[in-house]
Formats: C-alpha cells, sequence, structure tokens
C-alpha cells in the first residue's frame, strides 16, 4: 500500500516504521519508510540526507557520510537537525560496525570498531576536531578484534577473535580506556550444524543474547530462537524464557521498547532478515514460540539487508500504551 510519494516524514507516533536511506540505484529519490505492520511505504525528501551515505541508524538518529567531502554527521530524521563530527578521514575499508555510547546525542561517543584483524578503535564525541584512534594492546599475537561492537549505558562491548573474549570499553568521557578483558563466551546450547544469527540488544538496562537459528541457506527462513542475558557481574550468559515483557526490534540495528509504549504483544520480537525474494520481517511470540514471517514491501532481493534499519524515535518508546489493532489500522 504505497502512500504519496515525496511526501513528509511519516508520523512516527503511529507505529515503529523501517527505514531505507541507502538508494540502490540513480533513479530512486528520496527515502524510503515502511511501516511493516500494514504494509504502507512512503517516499519522503529529506535534504538532510541527500547525497549522504547511512552508515547506522541508531533510533532516530543516523550517522551518515559524504565520500567527496569526508564530512560526517548524526542526522535526526524527526526533528531533521544535525550535529557535526569531525570529518572522516580513515579508509572506510579498514572499519568495522559502530555504535553509540548511548541512544542520546549529543551527549554521547560515536565509535567505530577496525575490521576483522586489526586491533583499534576510532571514536569521537560531538565538539571534537578529529577522530582518536585506539589500539588495543590484546598481549596476544593472534588475537584481534572480529568487527563487531555494541554500546550500552556508556560503555563498548566489543567481541575478539581469542575464545569468545569480550572487551569492554569505557566511553563516558572524551579519553575512551579498556575497562577490562573478561571471557563471554558464547552459550553452548547452539545445536550442532545449525547456523545461525545473533543480536545484542539493550533492554532496560539489562543486555541480552537473541540467537534466530536458520536453514542450511539464509533466504530459507528461520527455525527457532533463543534468548539470553548477560550476567555482568560473571560475564556469562543465562539463558531466559521472556525479555521482561518488552518488544525487541532486530537486524541492521537493535532497539528494545516497552511493550506498553510500542502497542504490541508482550515478549514478542521481530526480526528483518534478507532472503531470496527480498527482506522479509519474522515475528516471533516467546510465550508458544510461534514464528510467522511477511515480505516487506518496497524492499526488493537488489536491497541489502544491512541498508534497512528499525527507525524508532525516542519519544515513541516513552509513549502510554497502545493496542496492536491500533497500530495496524494506522
Amino acid at each position: 500500500m504505497a502512500c504519496p510519494e515525496h511526501s513528509s516524514v511519516p508520523d512516527f507516533d503511529s507505529s515503529p516504521w523501517v527505514i531505507s536511506a541507502n538508494r540502490t540505484n540513480a533513479e530512486e529519490k528520496g527515502t524510503t519508510f515502511i511501516n511493516p505492520f500494514n504494509g504502507c511505504f512512503v517516499q519522503a525528501s529529506l535534504p538532510i540526507l541527500e547525497g549522504k551515505q547511512c552508515l547506522k541508524c541508531f533510533g532516530d538518529w543516523l550517522l551518515m557520510f559524504d565520500e567527496g567531502t569526508r564530512e560526517c554527521f548524526l542526522a535526526n530524521i524527526t526533528s531533521q537537525s544535525k550535529i557535526s563530527l569531525p570529518a572522516l578521514l580513515h579508509p572506510q575499508d579498514s572499519l568495522g560496525s559502530c555504535a553509540l555510547s548511548n541512544p542520546s546525542p549529543p551527549d554521547c561517543t560515536v565509535m567505530f570498531v577496525c575490521s576483522l584483524g586489526e586491533r583499534f578503535v576510532l571514536y569521537c564525541r560531538p565538539g571534537d576536531k578529529e577522530w582518536t584512534k585506539y589500539v588495543v594492546d590484546f598481549q596476544n599475537d593472534h588475537e584481534t578484534f572480529v568487527g563487531t561492537i555494541f554500546g550500552s549505558q556508556g560503555k563498548m562491548y566489543l567481541n575478539t577473535s581469542w575464545n569468545g573474549r569480550c572487551v569492554v570499553i569505557n566511553a563516558t568521557s572524551s579519553g575512551a580506556f579498556v575497562e577490562e578483558m573478561r571471557m563471554a563466551l558464547d552459550p553452548d546450547t547452539r545445536p550442532l550444524f545449525h547456523t545461525c544469527a545473533s543480536f545484542w540488544v539493550e533492554s532496560n538496562g539489562d543486555i541480552f543474547l537473541v540467537r534466530f537459528y536458520l536453514h542450511s541457506y539464509q533466504g530459507l527462513g528461520v527455525t527457532n530462537i533463543d534468548v539470553h542475558r548477560l550476567d555482568t557481574s560473571k560475564y556469562v550468559w543465562r539463558r531466559v524464557e521472556n525479555i521482561g515483557g518488552a518488544t525487541f526490534f532486530l537486524g541492521a540495528n537493535c532497539v528494545a521498547v516497552s511493550s506498553l509504549a510500542a502497542g504490541t504483544q508482550a515478549d514478542c520480537i521481530y526480526l528483518l532478515l534478507w532472503g531470496c525474494d527480498g527482506v522479509r520481517l519474522y515475528s516471533v511470540r516467546l510465550d508458544d514460540r510461534t514464528i510467522s514471517s511477511s515480505l516487506l514491501p518496497a524492499c526488493t532481493n537488489q536491497l541489502s539487508w544491512s541498508d534497512v534499519y528499525w527507525a524508532i524515535p525516542q519519544s515513541f518508546r516513552q509513549r502510554p500504551t497502545k493496542s496492536l489493532d491500533v497500530i495496524s489500522r494506522k
């Protein structure tokens, strides 16, 4: 169900939306917003994003980059405001994923982890004149980062290649430092010969690991799921049967909200996952382990899964309860 093209940004108060900010060909215009609950999608013209590459989405904040000028900034798609960051001069092919130390800019640190095989992070805070490269001393010639990073409450969690070790970097001030290196092994409950996709997400101060088990080829779908919460006193994953009544929105970015604010089924997890026919939305109810899926409109198999993000502003997460029936009708 298409809405008028090149309209304004959709009403985020009505539902969580999915955003595709990076165009797949030169003929496409604007930014695509998709409501996965009712199939509506719109093409909105946002000048602040035009001609820029979206590197990551954090709720309603997008990390944008201009390949020509190397300009880098955080853009808010709700207010269409921007927070300038230092020019990103470091080669992109040496950088892995990125994260915010907290979801409320400008009081945050933006940090990139290096790509697989390297040992550094690159970070800055709004107002800094340049990015800072911080090389981590592993005291092990074979240990490196693996390109993944997760931010929570002022700290960055980075996995390494050494038996699942987790490096915790304190990023609450302008001078980041390694707070500790601890073993945080994946739970040993993974069935043999199963491919899985893993996602970290913070909910109400707790850190969760969600693993989706896939058929031998990712495009064939999700077969099972397990959820674990990190015991930060011992850095051990504890398996849980529910997520405290929250709703998780997972994919290229991960957002957790209270089901009362989202108006969704409590203990429900939504996943955006690329398939051979396009991007699919999987819905998992933890109470009865029901798994269902539907094809996301306006997302073809030419669209990269990593270019599709959940766009869920802070204001939406703080709203009072609303039923899913109300969401679906808008």
